[in-house]
């Protein structure tokens, strides 16, 4: 096994499995359609045996699988955009709508970082970028409005079932939509950076879990403030993940080079 995540597959493997070299693989016989995405290209199986490159290019970020209909995927990438497939994975167009590339560091491109899909109705999507605001699609990816204008990145996107659904988004902090994009209001009250990195809802009790530059914090439903849960000052914490074990709930975190586990 190798890695190219300065070993924090590794550290993964220690905290869960208890031995390093322990890594998670799907149960191939089971899986009718496996996209693995990252920056190195995507790849993709039709039978759990074989592999072969997605003709996706431009740095995969995020895949959405449809709730009900398996062979709807979308992808969210660095340079072209957004792709989508209606036949499970074996073909891909472009589905970006009248989204132009904009101006950045890459040139000129359709840098999309975060990509979510409302599992209450599926045609309806939100796309966040890096420097070009948020989008939201009503008719599977086939048009876009944008409901956030920004030049501030906006990575890592969340949507939360409900009346109303609430949808936040990692943009200067944290922005939260209760009428499904068309007013945003900051919830950085609490925060001590608006860098943040990932952000995961836990369903259970109902809380975020953000992973910022400067550690993790959480935010109940009912509470007014984030709270600081772990402050990493060697580097700055990436990723957010739930697990449970012996019936205590967990959330673990990347930070450094290694995880660091949090009870819940």
């Amino acid at each position: 096994s190798s890695t190219q995540d300065c070993a924090n597959k590794f550290a993964v493997a220690r905290e869960i499995y208890g031995f390093p070299f322990t890594q998670p693989f799907p149960d191939l016989e089971r899986v009718r359609c496996l996209v693995i995405v990252g920056a190195n290209p995507a790849v993709f199986s039709e039978d759990g045996v074989s592999f072969r490159e997605l003709p996706v290019p431009g740095g995969t970020f995020a895949a959405v699988f449809h709730p009900t209909d398996a062979s709807i995927i979308y992808l969210a990438t660095q340079v072209y955009g957004m792709f989508k497939s209606t036949d499970a994975g074996v073909t891909w167009q472009t589905c970006n709508g009248t989204i132009e590339p904009w101006s950045n560091y890459a040139g000129y491109t359709i840098d999309v970082r975060g990509l979510v899909l409302n599992p209450a109705q599926p045609a309806q999507l939100f796309a966040t970028t890096n420097g070009n605001g948020i989008y939201r699609s009503d008719d599977g990816a086939q048009s876009w409005t944008k409901v956030l204008d920004t030049t501030e990145p906006a990575t890592c996107i969340v949507l939360v079932p409900g009346t109303p659904t609430r949808v936040y988004a990692c943009t200067g902090g944290i922005a939260m939509s209760e009428d499904m994009g068309q007013t945003w209001t900051k919830l950085n009250e609490g925060l001590d950076s608006l860098l943040a990195y990932s952000l995961r809802h836990d369903a259970v009790s109902d809380t975020l879990l953000l992973a910022m530059g400067t550690g993790l914090f959480k935010r109940g439903a009912n509470d007014d403030r984030w709270q600081l849960l772990d402050a990493d000052c060697s580097m700055s914490t990436h990723g957010v993940a739930l697990m449970e074990e012996d019936g205590q709930r967990y959330v673990l975190t990347g930070a450094g080079h290694g995880v660091q586990r949090h009870g819940l």
